[in-house]
C-alpha cells in the first residue's frame, strides 16, 4: 500500500500517535535465555503482538514515521540481566536512549575472576545494578520492572531491591514485583531514601501494593485487584507480610525518582571497574546466570 492510499496516514498526527501508543503499548518483545546442560547458552525471541511490528513494513512513509517511535512504546522483557546486556550493549547509544520500558528477572551474572597473587580463579556474582551501570548514560528508562525470584528467601530479595533503589541508575520509575512475598518494603522508609537521593519537593516517593490472598500475581498491576500498603514507622525498612496483608501473596513496590533527577550520570561504574566492554568480559570471565 502506498502512502497516498493509506487511511492511517490521512489522519491528523495527534490521532496517529494515539493509535500507535495503543498498538505498541500492548507489545512485549521477550528474550528468554537458557543454559541447558552440555549445550551452549541460547536465547529465543518471541513477540506478544507480532502484527504490531508489521506496521513498520506497510510502506516507506509509515516506516519513516515509526522507525524510532516504536522503541519508546514497546516493552523489552528478559529472563536474566545477562540476556539484557547481550541485546543492549551492541546497540548504538542513540538507539538505546530511545528505549523506555524494560522488564527483567532479577538474577546474578557469574564471572570467573583471576585472584591476585596466583590464587587461581574464583566465582564472583554481579547483580542487576552492575548490569545497569554497563548501560548508562545511554539508558533512560521511564519504567524498569524487576521480577523477584520465585522463592521464600526474602532476605536475598530485600537486599537486591534495596541496592537497586539506593544505587542503580537509568530509570525514572522502578517496579519491583515479588510473586511470593514474606516481607514488604515500608513505603515511608523508602520514600525518605528517595527524597534524600533526589531532594525535597521533587515528587520522589515509594508506594507498595499487595495482591489479594488467592489472587493472580499479575493482579498487583490492576487497581481493582490490589490493596495499598501503608507503614506507620518510617524508621523500619521492611515489614512482615503477615502483619499487613496476609501470608505469601504477590506484591508490587513502586519507586519513583524525583523530577529532574539525574538518572544517567557518568559512564557506568560497572564499566569503570572492569575496564572492559561486556563482550570482552563475557569472553574472558563469563559463566552464565545464577
Amino acid at each position: 500500500m502506498s502512502a497516498l492510499d493509506s487511511p492511517l496516514l490521512a489522519l491528523p498526527a495527534e490521532l496517529r500517535n494515539e493509535i500507535y501508543a495503543w498498538l505498541f503499548c500492548s507489545t512485549t518483545i521477550q528474550y528468554q535465555q537458557r543454559w541447558p546442560y552440555d549445550r551452549p547458552y541460547t536465547q529465543t525471541i518471541t513477540v506478544t503482538e507480532p502484527n504490531s511490528l508489521s506496521l513498520l513494513r506497510v510502506n516507506r512513509a509509515l516506516h519513516t514515521e515509526l522507525r524510532h517511535a516504536w522503541l519508546s512504546l514497546v516493552e523489552f522483557s528478559f529472563t536474566s540481566p545477562w540476556g539484557m546486556l547481550d541485546v543492549f550493549t551492541p546497540l548504538p547509544r542513540s538507539t538505546l536512549s530511545l528505549i523506555r520500558h524494560v522488564r527483567v528477572w532479577e538474577g546474578g551474572i557469574v564471572l570467573n575472576v583471576l585472584q591476585r597473587g596466583g590464587g587461581g580463579l574464583r566465582r564472583e556474582a554481579r547483580g542487576l545494578p552492575w548490569a545497569l551501570d554497563m548501560l548508562v548514560p545511554a539508558l533512560r528508562l521511564d519504567v524498569l520492572t524487576v521480577v523477584g525470584a520465585h522463592h521464600h528467601f526474602s532476605d536475598e530479595n530485600d537486599y537486591k531491591m534495596a541496592k537497586l533503589v539506593r544505587e542503580s541508575r537509568g530509570w525514572k520509575v522502578l517496579q519491583f514485583h515479588s510473586t511470593e512475598s514474606i516481607r514488604l518494603p515500608n513505603p515511608g522508609f523508602w520514600t525518605k531514601v528517595l527524597v534524600e537521593r533526589d531532594g525535597e519537593g521533587k515528587g520522589a516517593e515509594a508506594v507498595v501494593y499487595s495482591g489479594f490472598l488467592g489472587g493472580f500475581s499479575a493482579g498487583v498491576y490492576e487497581p481493582d485487584q490490589r490493596q495499598t500498603i501503608t507503614g506507620e514507622d518510617d524508621t523500619v525498612d521492611f515489614m512482615y507480610m503477615d502483619d499487613v496483608a496476609g501470608p505469601n501473596v504477590a506484591s508490587l513496590a513502586v519507586f519513583r525518582r524525583g523530577r529532574d533527577a539525574d538518572i544517567a550520570g557518568e559512564a557506568g561504574a560497572g564499566a569503570r571497574v572492569e575496564g572492559e566492554t561486556w563482550a570482552v568480559i563475557k569472553e574472558r570471565h563469563g559463566r552464565g546466570g545464577c
